[in-house]
């Protein structure tokens, strides 16, 4: 009787610990997913008339937005080890001249430093942290 409680409980267990990290990496692909404004660039806010974004595709595990003038495509990982994991592979981006490259030198050299992903207070909200922890990026869901 023993022997079939412990064994019945060790599936039971494996059950749950097994569906649980599914869910873990099922829950990072939908958190991403999608387009996201950037609202703030390693604390500073973004101004202007056009919000530089980033869009994920987590079918394909790419990335591409606008650095605030020219196109940027990217791919990413994230380690199954460590759901919260977030590499950005090394971005190409379009490199036309623009008046304010500023904010896109900003966008595009923070990409490089991304190391977690984690969600925001805001219930639409998303952050990109670097390997310290320190927020990065600040992404607001595209309606």
């Amino acid at each position: 009787m023993k022997r079939s409680f412990w064994s019945i409980l060790t599936v039971f267990l494996s059950v749950v610990l097994f569906s649980s990290c599914g869910a873990s990496k099922k829950d990072v692909s939908s958190l991403i997913s999608g387009r996201w404004n950037i609202l703030e660039v390693a604390g500073e806010k973004i101004t202007g008339d056009k919000l530089p974004f980033i869009e994920f595709d987590t079918a394909e595990k790419r990335l591409h937005g606008n650095a605030g003038c020219n196109n940027f495509n990217a791919g990413y990982q994230v380690d199954p080890a460590k759901i919260s994991s977030f590499k950005i592979s090394q971005a190409v981006s379009t490199m036309m001249a623009c008046p304010d490259m500023e904010t896109e030198g900003k966008v595009l050299k923070a990409l490089d430093k991304v190391a977690s992903v984690k969600k925001a207070a805001s219930a639409t909200g998303l952050q990109l942290l670097d390997n310290n922890g320190a927020v990065l990026f600040l992404l607001e869901k595209a309606l």
